[in-house]
């Protein structure tokens, strides 16, 4: 089980680690389940199921799903059989029975609740096995028990991991959203930060975006298969602030929280706005040529490196290449001694 601490730094795909639980409990299939804000599973990875079987399963057949109310009740960290719920006989009359237990060939299951918290919401693993094979004893349950905590610790440090090392220098919340603009965070106070940046109001889960022209940009967004380049944007605040947002892919070690579709990753920062006689005033007293200001303006507005980077369409390197030269120039240390400086008008080194 190596590949549980793996998996959160990205050593190790989530694929393959469903794959080696599913060996460990003696199972033929799994799939791994990210319950939504109302209660329902949603198909999230898998490991030897056929795509158009997890289509069918998240197209509606989950809501039906009829041993969903008794899974629910089961706690974190336990684990039960799908003949401990509901045994096939009592719903083999159904059409959730034909369309997904005889199609996708499950007779039975070992249903594991991995964690249900703020953070990751309800996740759970579901071993499988087909219609050629035994039901699953109590061997298996154990095995699955075992590997539980295991699974709970990949899963949350690859959530505390990824949410916020996805951000940019400077960038200070985060959260996953779908296309239905369903929105997950790292933390709860993220969601107060959200709405603070008057991006509009979080309610039941959701972001209802108050301009349109926003709504419209998530929507281009995606409706691309991939975004290859993260998406940027700024909205006015309470003078002279601004909010920074950054919508980009989802690492790869949290593709596990993008059940029932794509999410993508947005970033947002509050940062003040720098008029520009402050960084004309700061480039004319340290002796800055046109390009050096013009890059401190960008840096000092944006208040992160590689976002002004992208924003001045050079490279990383480039730019702090740049900036070692602003520094020689006006004897700051650091970044943030630079930003706080053209900010706020300070030449004190100048004395």
């Amino acid at each position: 089980m190596r590949k549980c601490g793996e998996v959160a730094w990205g050593d190790a795909d989530w694929p393959s680690l469903i794959g080696e639980v599913c060996r460990f409990v003696e199972g033929e299939k799994a799939l791994l389940l990210v319950s939504d804000r109302f209660g329902v599973y949603h198909h999230s990875l898998s490991h030897r199921h056929k795509s158009e079987a997890t289509e069918r399963y998240n197209s509606g057949y989950n809501i039906a799903d009829p041993r969903l109310p008794f899974s629910m009740t089961t706690a974190p960290g336990d684990a039960r059989t799908g003949q401990q719920y509901l045994r096939n006989e009592t719903f083999s009359d159904t059409e959730y029975f034909n369309e997904i237990t005889v199609r996708a060939d499950v007779m039975d299951s070992v249903h594991g609740v991995i964690c249900d918290g703020e953070i990751t919401g309800r996740v759970a693993l579901s071993v499988q096995r087909g219609f050629g094979s035994d039901f699953f004893d109590t061997t298996s349950v154990k095995r699955m028990r075992a590997a539980l905590p295991l699974l709970e610790q990949a899963v949350m440090l690859s959530a505390k991991l990824n949410l916020r090392s996805g951000m940019d220098d400077g960038m200070e919340a985060s959260c996953m959203i779908d296309g239905e603009s369903n929105v997950r965070f790292s933390r709860s106070a993220d969601a107060q930060a959200l709405e603070a940046t008057g991006i509009g109001a979080v309610s039941n889960g959701r972001l209802l975006i108050r301009q349109s022209a926003i709504a419209d940009l998530f929507a281009r967004a995606f409706a691309r298969p991939r975004l290859d380049s993260p998406v940027r944007f700024r909205i006015a605040s309470e003078p002279p602030f601004y909010c920074n947002f950054r919508l980009s892919e989802v690492p790869e070690p949290m593709r596990w929280m993008m059940a029932g579709g794509r999410c993508l990753l947005l970033t947002f920062v509050t940062t003040p706005d720098v008029p520009d006689e402050l960084t004309e005033q700061f480039a004319a007293a340290y002796g800055l040529t046109a390009r050096e200001r013009h890059i401190v303006q960008q840096v000092a507005s944006s208040g992160n490196l590689r976002a002004s980077a992208e924003a001045l369409e050079i490279s990383y390197e480039t730019l702090r290449s740049h900036m070692k030269n602003v520094y020689e120039k006006t004897n700051f240390r650091t970044l943030s001694d630079v930003i706080q400086a053209v900010r706020t008008g300070d030449l004190s080194n100048l004395l």
